[in-house]
């Protein structure tokens, strides 16, 4: 917060891209955050999956939510979990775990994660709070010996492993926080700021990828747009 503050008093323009404080404006004095609300996505991903669950008439009052993260306390995981618990409370979903997967490095992610539903067979869910945990949730679940809609899984971002799990059905959906906006749009705010004084806030996330939307991910991302 400090930087921020001593580059704010030499006249330096000072935004925030892809991960903002908790507290917003509140806890960081940034003049403007160009990303996803990351509470708003939790909420979204959790009610897709939950809703899945109630459309095929699970009772979802013993319903289990496991929540792998790469890591445990990062700002990301901590507010996606709070809206994937403000969508569970919808539902009647009281009981949760949060997972650390151990890092950034997949073998080990993919370790945890299947020790873990091997370990806890009254998983219900299994959302994954970043890119790297989601990626090795489909590998998990089959080390499990789960198949695909057993255990319902979902996540955030579209690494390879997440497209392969949306179209063998292992994964329910996905958030897409298009990234590429938010480089892009960081880059365009402060030109616009600096010219014209305009200071947006710009919620790029909450882009919902599943089976019908798939296709559009697998064209662009090769092209590092999507």
């Amino acid at each position: 917060d400090k930087p921020v503050a001593d580059a704010l008093v030499l006249g330096v323009n000072v935004i925030g891209m892809n991960n903002d404080d908790p507290e917003g404006v509140a806890g960081n004095a940034r003049l403007a955050y160009i990303g996803q609300n990351e509470r708003r996505a939790g909420y979204m991903i959790g009610r897709r999956v939950f809703q899945t669950a109630k459309d095929l008439g699970w009772d979802l009052s013993k319903a289990h939510v496991a929540m792998p993260v790469e890591v445990p306390g990062a700002t990301y995981g901590v507010v996606r979990s709070q809206g994937i618990k403000d969508a569970g409370k919808e539902y009647g979903i009281t009981s949760y775990d949060i997972i650390d997967a151990g890092g950034l490095e997949m073998t080990t992610v993919e370790s945890r994660e299947t020790a873990y539903l091997l370990a806890h067979p009254e998983t219900t869910f299994i959302i994954g709070l970043g890119g790297i945990v989601t990626n090795q949730i489909t590998a998990s679940l089959k080390n499990a010996g789960k198949k695909p809609g057993e255990v319902i899984g979902g996540g955030f971002d579209c690494a390879p492993g997440t497209l392969i799990g949306l179209d063998e059905g292992y994964v329910e959906a996905t958030i897409d926080q298009q990234q590429y906006l938010q480089g892009y749009f960081a880059v365009y705010t402060l030109y616009l700021m600096k010219k014209y004084g305009f200071i947006p806030e710009i919620d790029t996330g909450g882009y919902l990828v599943d089976k019908d939307t798939i296709g559009l991910i697998k064209e662009l991302s090769p092209k590092m747009i999507r």
